[in-house]
């Protein structure tokens, strides 16, 4: 889940980040509210959950910082911020690009979605060689969940049996309520589904399923004002 503040003119007051979609803490006390003004334009990739809470907390603050989001594939926001067209981002990459500053912000927990019928739904936890005679329901190319589950399963010689390709966490979701396949997502993300489908969440055993969030800017170029005050309210994110 990244979402992305982009570039603007040399001397504006714009600014665009990317930042994600997992549970976050932005301080939105009163009396917190600041002068500072801009645009942030963001790059989103994935399933917000509370995020537009908390983004909306921060323009609570800033009243005069408007951010607008669009839609990017993970790949491209690190890529983004290095060529500039992006002032920061929130990523989940194995391998950080250099010219790039990384900063963890929060994790996350992939775990097995499946059918409440399904065999598995009564086991307290598998390991993804265990599931590997099984249908996914995935999410579609270039997404970092996709991408983090087809790397764990080629690390074991192996390769992941793809029946769909969906854009969304509900989509997969209600997919595998439908019996079509198995599901690998954030729990964090899923907790409406889990409430009203028939589906449930298994843990996972493997180590990969444990993801670190890292806010990415570039190394030794300054922001502009109104995407440096979103860097620092999403630093609050960060463990203390």
């Amino acid at each position: 889940m990244n979402i992305g503040v982009a570039r603007t003119k040399p001397g504006s007051h714009e600014g665009r980040a990317i930042l994600p979609s997992q549970q976050a803490r932005l301080d939105c006390r009163a009396g917190m509210a600041t002068t500072t003004a801009g645009v942030a334009n963001g790059f989103v990739q994935g399933n917000l959950v509370i995020l537009p809470e908390k983004l909306a907390c921060f323009m609570r603050s800033h009243p005069l910082i408007r951010i607008d989001l669009q839609e990017r594939s993970s790949p491209e926001i690190p890529l983004a911020v290095l060529d500039g067209r992006a002032d920061l981002g929130i990523v989940d990459i194995a391998h950080p690009l250099q010219g790039l500053q990384f900063r963890d912000l929060f994790c996350d927990q992939l775990v097995l979605i499946v059918p409440r019928t399904h065999r598995l739904a009564q086991v307290e936890q598998a390991a993804l060689h265990e599931l590997l005679d099984e249908d996914f329901i995935c999410l579609m190319d270039g997404n970092a969940i996709s991408s983090r589950l087809m790397a764990a399963a080629a690390r074991i010689g192996q390769t992941i049996r793809i029946r769909m390709q969906m854009y969304s966490f509900d989509a997969v979701c209600r997919m595998v309520a439908g019996g079509l396949g198995l599901g690998v997502l954030p729990l964090q993300a899923v907790a409406p589904q889990l409430a009203h489908l028939p589906i449930v969440a298994v843990a996972l055993s493997d180590p990969w399923t444990v993801r670190t969030h890292r806010l990415v800017t570039r190394e030794g170029v300054k922001p502009p004002a109104a995407a440096h005050s979103l860097i620092e309210a999403l630093l609050q994110l960060s463990p203390r």
